[in-house]
């Protein structure tokens, strides 16, 4: 799930590649064909198909609060944020561009 972070003309974005789920489990799971907790949502398809995203959400405007959109984040001192290499990119490699919650479960690569 790429999110365009600048306004057009300005090459800018994040790959969401796993999130932890806090809500909707007993969607998810149908939708992903499991219930094992850690494999719902740790990897960008399995995030966009356990959370029901398609093609239909290109250019989406994740600021308008309908039916997809980024929340506010839980408080910064609850989550141990770790800067690792980025995962399958052969450029840039040895830079921390990938950033995730180091305690999770729900990584797409573990630590």
């Amino acid at each position: 799930l790429n999110v365009v972070t600048e306004g057009e003309g300005i090459p800018s974005a994040v790959l969401l590649r796993a999130v932890e789920p806090l809500q909707g489990l007993e969607v998810m799971s149908p939708r992903r064909g499991t219930a094992r907790y850690a494999d719902l949502t740790n990897g960008p398809g399995k995030l966009c198909q356990a959370f029901g995203i398609d093609r239909s959400l290109n250019q989406w405007e994740l600021t308008q609060g309908q039916r997809l959109w980024l929340a506010e984040p839980r408080s910064e001192s609850e989550i141990a944020i770790v800067a690792t290499p980025r995962i399958g990119v052969t450029s840039a490699q040895e830079l921390p561009l990938r950033f995730c919650d180091g305690a999770s479960t729900c990584l797409s690569r573990r630590l």
